[in-house]
């Protein structure tokens, strides 16, 4: 009597892997678009020994606000983050300072300080709901075959729930293009090439 089958290989236009802060918003902007989309994350997001998510505090810029809230995610962290309203800057025993003051500049904050923990929970939180994205964790990859310009890339990732992964290979059609973006007005698929 043999043993179950090996799954089947699994396709997808794009592989990012490590779903820290980086890797789930690039994952959550690309959900906007017609491509399927893998993140492949080694620790599970509300694990305790989760690095990237940890309750560390990080500061946040007006522009990374507006980024999370165009992603759908700034609400979420907005009710536990702390507005930046003043800053001084200045050199012990130097001459000169500076402060910059929100209302000063017409803006709420200049920027907001919030636990990475909690933007994780939000980007994480999004990402579950996106219906293109499929996120692997607990999941390493454990082998990268390069291809060249006519050849697919293949991946081949390993979950430990499950030692048996199958490979995981971009989209039939994005074999010969191994940095493709879709543009505006475009369909989000590369056109296909002759051969």
């Amino acid at each position: 009597m043999s043993g179950p089958a090996a799954p089947a290989a699994s396709s997808c236009d794009v592989a990012i892997v490590g779903g820290g802060m980086v890797g789930a918003s690039l994952a959550l902007a690309l959900a906007a678009l017609p491509l399927d989309v893998v993140v492949i994350e080694a620790i599970e997001p509300e694990d305790g020994s989760q690095p990237s998510f940890d309750s560390r505090t990080i500061a946040l810029s007006n522009g990374t606000r507006r980024i999370f809230s165009g992603l759908g995610v700034w609400d979420e962290i907005a009710r536990e983050a702390t507005p930046i309203r003043k800053i001084h800057i200045s050199d012990r025993g130097r001459f000169g300072s500076a402060l910059v003051d929100a209302a000063d500049q017409g803006v709420a904050a200049i920027g907001y300080v919030a636990e990475n923990r909690v933007i994780g929970r939000a980007l994480w939180r999004r990402l579950r709901g996106a219906s293109r994205t499929r996120l692997e964790a607990p999941c390493r990859v454990t082998a990268v075959q390069p291809g060249d310009a006519s050849t697919a890339r293949e991946a081949r990732a390993r979950s430990r729930r499950d030692s048996s992964w199958p490979p995981m290979a971009p989209h039939r059609s994005c074999a010969r293009r191994s940095a493709w973006v879709p543009r505006a007005g475009t369909t989000g698929r590369p056109p296909s090439s002759a051969s």
